[in-house]
Formats: C-alpha cells, sequence, structure tokens
C-alpha cells in the first residue's frame, strides 16, 4: 500500500515541437498549404482526447495538402496519427503509422525526424510490456539524435530508458541511466527538465533505501517546481517527500509534506493525487496509533474515490478504514468495510486478468503487425532480386555461375524467412494457450469463491434470520432465552467475519503485502497444519528479506498450487517448504512423504493447475525440476531463480551530480 508515487516523466515531442523547419524554396501555393497544414494539426492536437474521430479528419485533410508540399511535411502529418493514436491506446495502428512517417523522413534523410519516430515505438512497446524491444527503440532513437547533435532529443530516450528499467525494478540500471539524462540536461540548461530529473532519481534514491539523498534530490525538485510555479510536479515532490520521512519514521514531517501535497492537488484539482494525499495521511495516522484522524482522512478519500471510480486507491483508503476500525473496538463497522474490501478485490482480480488478457491480446496483434511488414519487405526483396538476375542473364551471359550461386543464396534467405514464420507462428500459438489458461483459471476463481460464499458465508446467514425470526415472532419470550439467541448471533458474526477473513485471505495474503514472502508463507503453513490431518514445515536458509513485490507473489502462488495439489492428490502426511538463498539464486524446495506418480501425465494432463505454474516459473525467469517416481514414496519439486533478477540488494555509489539552488 505504501508506494511512493514518482513522476512517469514519458519523453516526447510536444505538439508545437512536432512540426520542423518548413524545406526551402516553396511555391507561394505551398507556403500557404504549409500553414494551412500547422493549423490543422494544432486543431487535431487540441481534440485528440475529447473527439479523436474528429482529430483524425483534420488530419486526413492535413495529408492530403501536404503530398503537394513535401515528403518531410507528409511524414509530420502522418507522425501525429500515431501520437494521437498512441495516447488513445490504439497500439497496432499507432505501430503501423509510425512505420509509414519513419520510411519517408529515411527518404528525406530527417535524423530528427527518424529520433521522434523511434522514441515513440520504444513508448508503444514499453505500454504493452515489451521492455527488451523499448530499449532498444530508444537506442536507436538516441543514435539519430547523437547524429544531428541535437542534445535535447538525446535526453529523452535516454531518460525513458531509465523508466524502462524503472517499471522492471532494475533500480540500479535505471539510476546510471537517468544520472546521464540529468548530465545532459543540466549541460544545456533547462531547469524544468532538470527538475523532473531530480524528481525521478530522488524517487529511485527512495527505492534504493539511500532516504538522506532522496530527499536532498527532491528538495531541489521542490525548489526549482516553485520558481516555475509548476503546482502539479511540486505536489508529486511533496507527497515523494512524505514517503521517504515516513520510511524513517519521522511521521510529524511526513504529515507537513502530505497536507502541502493535498492543499496543492485540490488547487489544480487533480483528484488522483488529492485522494493519494489523504491515503498517505490515514496511513501516518495509523502508524501514531491515531486511529480516530486515520479513519476520518480514509473516509474523505474513499468519498472522492468512489465519485471518480478510483478503485486501487480505494482498496487502499478501505483497508485503512478497517484497521482504524479494528483498533476502535467498532467490530460490526469493521466488518462492514471488511465486505466491501471483499467486493472490490473481487471487481479488481477481474479486472486485472482483463487488463492482462487485453495485453496478451495487444501484443498478439502487434507482433502479427511487425511479421506482416516483414514478410512484405522480404517479397519485395525477392521480386527485386529475380529482376536483377533476369537482367544480368540478358546481358553477360558468362556470369551465369555468378547467378546460380545468387540464386542459392536467395532460396537460403527465403527458407530463412519461412523457418522464421514458422517459429513466430508458434510462439503466437502459445500466448493463444496463455490467454485460453487466464481466461479458465479467472472463471476457476469465480466458481471456488461463490460455493465459499454459498456454503460457508450462506448457511451462517440462514442461521441468522431464523434467529432474528425467532425473535420477531416470539416478542414474549423470556430474558434468559433473548440474551441466549442475541448472544448466538453475535457468534454468527463473529464467524462471518473469520470467514470474510479467509476468503480475503485466498484473494491476496495480508501478510504477503505487509510483511513480505517468508510471513505469507508461515501463515499458509498454519492454516494447513490446523486442520490436522497433514503438517508443514516451513525452513528459511540464509535470511529471510523478500520484498512484497510481484515476483514474491508469483513464488507464493507457486508454492500454493503445489501444496493444493499434495493435498488432494496425494496420501502424504509431511511436508517440508525451505525457502534457501545464496548469493547466486533463490531456490523453492517442497518435499512430501507421498506415493509418487508419472510425470508424463502431470504434463500432458488438461488441467490449467500446472500450465499456471509453468507461466509463474517462466515470469520470474525460474527454472523448475520434479523428481518424483511413480511406485517409490517421496516427492521433491524445486524452483530456482536468479537472485539479481528476484532481489535488487546492491548499492549505488554516491555521484556528485547535485546543483546549486
Amino acid at each position: 500500500m505504501k508506494n511512493l508515487t514518482i513522476l512517469l516523466l514519458t519523453c516526447v515531442s510536444l505538439a508545437p515541437q512536432l512540426v520542423f523547419a518548413q524545406p526551402k524554396s516553396l511555391s507561394p501555393t505551398q507556403q500557404q498549404d504549409s500553414i494551412t497544414i500547422k493549423s490543422l494539426q494544432g486543431e487535431a492536437w487540441q481534440l485528440k482526447y475529447s473527439d479523436p474521430r474528429k482529430s483524425m479528419l483534420y488530419l486526413d485533410s492535413a495529408a492530403i495538402l501536404a503530398q503537394n508540399v513535401s515528403p518531410k511535411i507528409t511524414a509530420d502529418v502522418i507522425y501525429y496519427k500515431a501520437m494521437i493514436n498512441y495516447l488513445i491506446n490504439d497500439y497496432p495502428l499507432a505501430i503501423d503509422q509510425s512505420q509509414q512517417a519513419l520510411a519517408k523522413y529515411e527518404s528525406v534523410e530527417n535524423h530528427y525526424g527518424q529520433a521522434s519516430i523511434y522514441n515513440l515505438l520504444g513508448l508503444i512497446n514499453q505500454r504493452i510490456g515489451n521492455y527488451d524491444d523499448a530499449v532498444h527503440a530508444f537506442h536507436r532513437s538516441l543514435s539519430e539524435a547523437e547524429f544531428g547533435d541535437n542534445l535535447y532529443a538525446q535526453s529523452n530516450p535516454i531518460h525513458n530508458i531509465a523508466l524502462v528499467y524503472l517499471d522492471m525494478h532494475e533500480y540500479k540500471t535505471s539510476m546510471e541511466y537517468a544520472q546521464k539524462a540529468f548530465a545532459i540536461r543540466y549541460q544545456i540548461g533547462d531547469s524544468t527538465l532538470i527538475g523532473q530529473s531530480l524528481q525521478t532519481i530522488g524517487g529511485l534514491s527512495y527505492h534504493l533505501q539511500h532516504y538522506d539523498q532522496s530527499i536532498a534530490e527532491l528538495n531541489q525538485s521542490i525548489a526549482i517546481f516553485e520558481k516555475h510555479q509548476d503546482w502539479s510536479s511540486l505536489s508529486i515532490s511533496y507527497s515523494n517527500l512524505g514517503m521517504t520521512y515516513q520510511a524513517l519514521k519521522n511521521y510529524e514531517r511526513a504529515k507537513d509534506y502530505f497536507h502541502e501535497s493535498a492543499k496543492l492537488s485540490k488547487q489544480v484539482e487533480d483528484d488522483e493525487g488529492l485522494t493519494s494525499a489523504l491515503v498517505n495521511l490515514s496511513s501516518v495516522s495509523v502508524d501514531l496509533g491515531d486511529y480516530r484522524t486515520a479513519a476520518a482522512y480514509a473516509r474523505e478519500a474513499i468519498e472522492i474515490t468512489e465519485r471518480f471510480q478510483l478503485r486501487p486507491t480505494m482498496k487502499d483508503a478501505l483497508e485503512l478504514l478497517a484497521i482504524a476500525q479494528e483498533n476502535l473496538n467498532n467490530p460490526s463497522a469493521a466488518l462492514q468495510t471488511m465486505k466491501q474490501i471483499m467486493a472490490l478485490s473481487d471487481s479488481l482480480l477481474n479486472s486485472e486478468k482483463s487488463n492482462q488478457i487485453a495485453a496478451l491480446e495487444t501484443k498478439f496483434k502487434v507482433k502479427e503487425k511487425e511479421q506482416e511488414i516483414a514478410l512484405q519487405k522480404a517479397e519485395l526483396e525477392i521480386k527485386n532480386a529475380q529482376l536483377k538476375t533476369n537482367r544480368y542473364l540478358l546481358i553477360i551471359l558468362t556470369g551465369g555461375t555468378l547467378l546460380i550461386l545468387f540464386i542459392v543464396w536467395q532460396q537460403k534467405k527465403k527458407s530463412k524467412l519461412k523457418e522464421q514464420a514458422r517459429l513466430s507462428e508458434t510462439e503466437n500459438k502459445a500466448k493463444k494457450d496463455q490467454i485460453t489458461a487466464a481466461l479458465n483459471s479467472q472463471e476457476q476463481e469465480r466458481s471456488r469463491f461463490a460455493k465459499d460464499l454459498h456454503d460457508n458465508m450462506g448457511q451462517l446467514i440462514s442461521v441468522m434470520n431464523l434467529s432474528i425470526d425467532r425473535l420477531q415472532k416470539a416478542p414474549n419470550i423470556e430474558y434468559s432465552e433473548r440474551t441466549k439467541t442475541y448472544e448466538l448471533c453475535n457468534d454468527i458474526l463473529g464467524d462471518m467475519y473469520k470467514e470474510l477473513k479467509n476468503i480475503c485471505f485466498d484473494l491476496m495474503p495480508q501478510s504477503l503485502t505487509a510483511h513480505g514472502l517468508v510471513n505469507a508463507l508461515q501463515e499458509f503453513a498454519l492454516r494447513v497444519n490446523s486442520i490436522g490431518d497433514l503438517q508443514i514445515e516451513v525452513l528459511i536458509h540464509g535470511g529471510e528479506n523478500f520484498p512484497a513485490h510481484e515476483k514474491s507473489v508469483a513464488l507464493y502462488r507457486i508454492a500454493q498450487e503445489w501444496i493444493n495439489n499434495i493435498i488432494k492428490y496425494s496420501d502424504a502426511k509431511n511436508i517440508t517448504l525451505q525457502i534457501i538463498q545464496d548469493e547466486e539464486e533463490v531456490l523453492l524446495m517442497i518435499e512430501d512423504n507421498g506415493m509418487g506418480f508419472d510425470q508424463k501425465l502431470l504434463i500432458s494432463g488438461k488441467g490449467y493447475g500446472w500450465k499456471n505454474i509453468q507461466s509463474r516459473v517462466a515470469f520470474i525467469i525460474g527454472s523448475l525440476d520434479l523428481d518424483t517416481q511413480s511406485g517409490r514414496r517421496g516427492n521433491t519439486f524445486t524452483v530456482a531463480i536468479p537472485r539479481w533478477y528476484f532481489i535488487s540488494t546492491e548499492d549505488l555509489s554516491e555521484s556528485p551530480y547535485a546543483i546549486n539552488s
């Protein structure tokens, strides 16, 4: 819940900078058309969010005029189209238009235009999660910008590379690129860009737990934003600074900065920033033990999030409100809040899975488009080669041997392209299987939650209804009997609260997000052990510092899935779960004394449990090993993850990049 809000400045060329210098020697008519094109581009940019269809109509008119002006102006118009489609999340069309604009910029050797296109392609790939392709595109953008000796254009892709590594949680590499971008911007002397770089670097220092350094960098960004009256950026820096002081347990200073962030967010009508500040104020109040104030801030945040449908922030506010209500000895109110959390968690889970499926579908469409373009280029190359071959056969009869060799080379190249297309088709099929697995997993989760609510909560509600009905039908019942009925109702409420907590634990264990992987595994083991039929022992070797990020969630789900398989299908009585950490890797090992089985039956089965395990292992760049044999008692399940990928622990050396305010 306590996540630092970092200004993710995706550096793109802004609207006035998209149109570059006009070509020389234009006729009067072309000059007038060029002015009209600029006007149409400006109108289109203003309507990009409010009316995208009308925005594209303006650009279509501009494209018709641009054909009679120059290829470079035509490329500018297509670039506008690609940029707007990127902003409204139509990534396949944005990529297609980017390729068209790039070809025209290349034809006139416009390096600044090429740099802008590659920067846009990097942003698209970053948005859909193709991080390797994004970094490659940003490096191409940097190369074109360096060719034109444009420092401003060079700083943008470098800063964006830093943000890609930030998304990947590779904070050390991200810091290196952020500092490079800062050095260039400092050389340019653009204080606004310097402030944005300092804000990003300060956020990275927070993630690396260099809190004193983070405070210094954020204070410098605040001085710059105050000078330029950039209240939105200033609000974010105040919020980040508050998070840093909260991490240092300096709660009073943290409250002061969160108050400033909330005030500025109200001033600029930034509802999302305001709710974030209110949630942070509630969190600090909980840390201080001031639960009434924490509840007040949480309720204010909930009111705003309900109005603007800011559901992830609403969940944070509800969780803080439930904590405050429990500590204020108000279990009835806490129960109602927990119900809201459960309903919202289910909604967020469905939304998250839908977003994952949509992202996979977008990646699939993007890959299809890239393959189509590659095949078109390959076919064009083959046709050109065949034309050259025919021409050489007519002109130079003595070159027959060389021509035969050339044809053989072309055939090999064609075969290689076909093989690449076949491999791409296999990759696309695997992605389709992932989408199917995600859909089935979502339906299984819904069915299980519905069964839990019907079988357990339904029974408790029925008993509660019978008890209340009894009181209503017998108003003159004896005091002792009435008291017993009230006590029964109170016990049922307690059971309902426990049942809701169990369902919430299945959705996402609170101990995992609050205390990390080890606590979550130990809590899971205690729940299984309490049943009595099977005992789980959790052993940790090499330290217990496992951060609560998505990789820890994946490892927890892998362990949970495999132990559930043991409970369902094995006659095991004892399970040993070990987390082993050394300098090279993090190892999850689960051993049980149940009867072994045929691995081929597991791998070829139609269930989605094993596929989900494989998908999660691939996500954390891990390797999986299973030691079992039919007829032999005892099984061992092992997952190994590179430690450098799973946990970022290396410190950065201090760099003298601070500026004098």
